[in-house]
């Protein structure tokens, strides 16, 4: 690519991409360490609710990393959407699910942890209490389908983490498998709490809604984006964040 058109490409992409957002802000958790992580985060022009949307906790489970991608440069109505596309990068370029432990038993961390995982969860939970969101949704595969399963655990599945199960729970998922014709792709809800992980601790210290979505890595790469994408879509959708892609 020769120079002068790569400066452009550049400034028409952050210019598209600041035109979609009333405020765009970009930076690195736990900056300066070797695994500092991007976020992203765009404020629409409007109030409106706060919500995360992460990829990676799993390096290897590429489609919610790509999906996360995504919402990167969506234009918003109204609300403020953080994303983090890569919430653990080292196993994400590495294509593992871990380095070293399990990184979504680690939460909230410890500041001075043998393992990176949990120093790395540490920063995470302060950057997470900093910001609050009303809802957090961790994108994820699994190797098996629901239907396989009992129809309760694998592929398909929305987990949470608290009960009563959260008030948007079963309108989003309305919203969710309005879109999806088969039934196989449909996706049902799930309590399953985790110790350690994203959904149960930071909802139990920050309050907000949590979620786990898991889609079947049988289906193609492209259609599970799609499914994450739908997912993320019909939760916005139901807390009132308007896109205007």
């Amino acid at each position: 690519m020769k120079p002068l058109f790569r400066v452009c490409l550049v400034f028409l992409l952050a210019t598209n991409l600041a035109l979609a957002c009333d405020k765009l802000e970009s930076g690195l958790i736990a900056k300066g360490e070797p695994f500092q992580t991007e976020f992203h985060v765009c404020k629409g022009k409007a109030p409106g609710p706060v919500i995360l949307v992460n990829g990676g906790i799993h390096g290897d489970e590429v489609a919610g990393i790509k999906a996360a991608e995504y919402f990167r440069s969506v234009r918003l109505h109204n609300g403020t959407l953080i994303v983090i596309p890569r919430m653990n990068r080292i196993a994400s370029e590495k294509g593992v699910r871990f380095e070293n432990i399990e990184f979504n038993h680690q939460f909230p961390g410890r500041a001075d942890a043998k393992f990176y995982e949990s120093r790395l969860a540490h920063a995470l939970t302060r950057f997470i209490g900093e910001r609050k969101p009303a809802l957090i949704l961790s994108l994820h595969e699994s190797h098996l389908h629901r239907l396989k399963k009992g129809n309760k655990f694998g592929g398909q599945v929305i987990y949470y983490g608290v009960k009563p199960a959260p008030a948007n729970l079963t309108g989003a998922i309305r919203r969710i498998n309005a879109h999806l014709p088969e039934p196989d792709r449909h996706f049902v809800a799930t309590y399953y709490p985790v110790n350690g992980a994203t959904s149960e601790v930071w909802t139990a210290l920050f309050g907000g809604e949590a979620y786990a979505i898991e889609t079947w890595r049988g289906y193609a790469l492209e259609e599970r984006i799609a499914l994450h994408k739908d997912v993320v879509r019909g939760f916005l959708q139901q807390m009132g964040m308007g896109l205007m892609d």
